[in-house]
């Protein structure tokens, strides 16, 4: 009876992105007791989504086979949880379709994939997985340790709290396809800037990250003094040139910090003092106001 209250408290509090870490930690030690109740929740379109998210990562985790053709349903029906849910397919089953719902189908149906679709998945197993590989990035921290971030979707009540911290400032705000929050809003009367805030998870800890990111313009030479001149004059953040495909060279700004620290306040502060900043040292840069 206490393992069941303790599990019941534990799938509770994976609604709440304060909790939710802990909570997923904990559940994994329960292992196939916490299953049932898992499943119950991953199957709930009634729940939060980044609650069923979690689930499907535990269920994962936990290596739980009856989920498989739950999780699939999950992918099929939510394009917010299809990655995540056939990734979890891939830990489970040991199987690796992508999101190919048409091959995941005839795997759990008991089908082999046709021989030259199998071949073409053998390769793609033994190669680097493209999502994985783009969701990574490597950073340091102030000690100068490498830390590997990994991109993850905004959870709904951090969505919540940083759109109605933003109310009263934003000409627009949206949770993107590409699971970040894109916010535009007006500086003065006449200016307004974008930015972008997106999440990570460092994987030695676990730990979510927040990142703030804005683009003043292009590089026009003299780079080192260029940044140097904007990171004494940004309040957060830094600022760094970014090189585009075609050679370009840009100046953007990058900002991060803890998301359990996250607080409407906060946002609010960064992003309406990172707006300001970043578009007055556009308009020095080009005269114009294009981001």
């Amino acid at each position: 009876m206490a393992g069941k209250a303790a599990i019941d408290r534990l799938i509770h509090n994976l609604a709440d992105y304060r909790t939710r870490s802990d909570a997923r930690k904990e559940l994994v030690t329960y292992g196939e007791e916490a299953a049932e109740p898992l499943m119950q929740l991953l199957q709930d379109k009634e729940q939060k989504t980044n609650a069923r998210w979690a689930a499907i990562r535990i269920l994962a985790d936990i290596g739980h086979q009856p989920a498989e053709q739950p999780i699939f349903e999950v992918a099929r029906e939510s394009e917010n949880l299809c990655g995540e849910a056939c990734r979890a397919l891939k830990t489970i089953t040991g199987k690796e379709f992508g999101e190919d719902l048409e091959k995941w189908q005839a795997y759990l149906n008991g089908e082999a994939p046709p021989e030259e679709d199998a071949a073409d998945v053998q390769e793609e197993a033994e190669g680097e997985s493209p999502d994985q590989e783009q969701d990574a990035t490597e950073t340091e921290d102030s000690s100068g340790e490498t830390l590997t971030l990994t991109t993850v979707p905004p959870e709904q009540d951090e969505y919540e709290l940083i759109k109605n911290a933003l109310a009263s400032e934003t000409k627009e705000i949206a949770w993107e396809e590409e699971n970040y929050i894109h916010v535009h809003l007006a500086v003065t009367n006449e200016r307004s800037h974008q930015l972008i805030i997106s999440f990570a998870q460092q994987e030695e800890n676990n730990q979510r990250i927040v990142a703030f990111y804005t683009r003043c313009g292009r590089d026009k030479g003299d780079t080192d003094e260029l940044i140097s001149y904007c990171n004494n004059r940004l309040t957060y953040g830094q600022a760094y040139i970014e090189t585009e495909e075609e050679g370009e060279h840009i100046l953007a700004v990058w900002n991060t910090t803890f998301a359990e620290n996250l607080t409407a306040d906060k946002v609010r502060q960064i992003v309406v003092t990172l707006a300001k900043e970043a578009d007055a040292i556009e308009a020095e840069l080009t005269n114009k106001d294009r981001i």
